[in-house]
């Protein structure tokens, strides 16, 4: 998944490439809403066609030590695929905020992440987590910098629910937070919210 360039009056773009087996077609999808929190968009294909849904697994359904296999954009390799186990489910893990206008990156916490040693690097977040039989089990969320074989992926119940409580439901997103010591500023603007697009910066 790539930003793209062009811009509406009141949505952002995303150009989604399918792989070389699937063709090669890229299609310009509208981001419909972001939830900040988990990291997760919802997106509408503008282009016509029929697209096949991926299949969800049952939430409950999880043995750990069963093979799993992650696909995402590691490093900017795009639809790359590793494997592994589920090694663990309810692990809550500390990740970094944005940068705040001062500087210094805040953490906050995801709760009863899915985890796995299948390689999970930078550019695999947003990647589907599958079982063996092509189900979805979760999406690639988090790494530890400190350590090796250990990533993070959000579990298909938590991932339908964001979808029906906050993705599906109307709501207005700026992309920015405001500053909590008191004055009244931006404290941090998300590079590909609404915010941004009109100029607003951090600290101002």
């Amino acid at each position: 998944v790539q930003p793209d360039e062009r811009l509406t009056s009141d949505q952002y773009l995303i150009t989604l490439s399918f792989g070389a087996d699937f063709g090669g077609k890229k299609v310009v999808a509208r981001v419909l809403n972001i939830d900040t929190e988990w990291d997760l968009a919802l997106l509408k294909i503008d282009e016509g066609g029929s697209y096949r849904a991926i299949p969800l697994a049952e939430p409950d359904d999880l043995l750990i030590g069963e093979k799993v296999i992650a696909i995402g954009t590691a490093y900017g390799n795009t639809h790359s695929v590793t494997s592994g186990i589920l090694s663990g489910v309810q692990r809550d893990v500390n990740v970094r905020s944005a940068v705040a206008a001062n500087g210094r990156s805040s953490s906050h916490k995801l709760t009863g992440l899915l985890q796995t040693d299948a390689a999970i690097n930078p550019g695999n977040s947003g990647g589907p987590l599958l079982n063996a039989k092509g189900d979805l089990i979760g999406i690639n969320s988090a790494t530890l910098d400190y350590a090796d074989g250990i990533g993070y992926a959000i579990p298909v119940g938590r991932v339908t629910d964001i979808l029906s409580t906050r993705l599906l439901q109307p709501r207005v997103w700026l992309g920015l937070n405001m500053s909590s010591e008191g004055a009244l500023t931006v404290g941090s603007v998300h590079p590909r919210g609404h915010a941004a697009q009109a100029g607003l910066q951090a600290g101002v």
